[in-house]
């Protein structure tokens, strides 16, 4: 990840505002480089850019004050919703606010406030969906929870699969298959997801989820949790 540092310093001269906001530094950009592997809408150095906007959210700009008729959505997460390695327009907040807006026909923001809390654990968002994210007046709060959240989940379900290549892997055709086949078995053999629970953040995370839909109950807003 790169960023001059007269770039930074610019975007924490920004951050200083007496509004509702989320706390990446308001203007900030940079690019994130990956070796491996690449994809189409990465750019010629394989690097996709990441804008912060003057609110310090990964999203356009949008004021304050929800506009008269708006439905607005307010997607707190981490790197799932802040949408790591994906371009700004497809990230899944982004592409929520385009198939509302399909659905409704009215007009509809859905802030990205993936990282905006300052925290990508669920307890950490306790006391910025109360003093800034209300603020912004969502009619819903998406709270994007991932499986890790609530214990050493692995992300990925099963190990390294390893293969004796058929005919001695003189053909590469053929080893991709045997390759694809061991692959899908190891995907759909069982889990035992419960053995990953740690019962301590466990109820951390499920105290915090009650104290968000308590603070958004009083405001009339309503608490959606997407496990994602």
């Amino acid at each position: 990840i790169t960023a001059p540092a007269s770039l930074r310093a610019t975007a924490r001269s920004k951050s200083q505002l007496d509004v509702p906001r989320g706390r990446l530094p308001a203007g900030l950009e940079f690019r994130i480089w990956y070796d491996r592997p690449t994809w189409p809408y990465f750019d010629d150095e394989g690097c996709v850019t990441v804008q912060v906007n003057a609110l310090g959210f990964r999203d356009d700009e949008f004021p304050v004050s929800k506009p008269v008729g708006e439905f607005r959505v307010l997607a707190v997460g981490d790197s799932f919703t802040f949408g790591l390695g994906v371009q700004g327009d497809d990230t899944w907040p982004q592409r929520l606010e385009r198939m509302l807006a399909g659905r409704r026909g009215g007009t509809t923001q859905v802030i990205n406030a993936g990282f905006a809390a300052g925290s990508h654990y669920p307890p950490g968002y306790v006391g910025w969906i109360t003093e800034h994210g209300v603020a912004l007046e969502p009619d819903v709060v998406v709270i994007g929870l991932c499986l890790n959240d609530l214990g050493s989940i692995p992300m990925l379900w099963y190990d390294k699969v390893e293969v004796d290549p058929w005919a001695g892997g003189a053909s590469a055709v053929l080893t991709w298959f045997q390759m694809w086949m061991a692959r899908g078995e190891a995907e759909r053999a069982p889990v035992d997801v419960e053995q990953y629970l740690e019962t301590e953040q466990l109820v951390a995370v499920t105290g915090a989820v009650r104290s968000m839909r308590q603070a958004l109950d009083a405001k009339g807003i309503r608490l959606v949790v997407a496990v994602l």
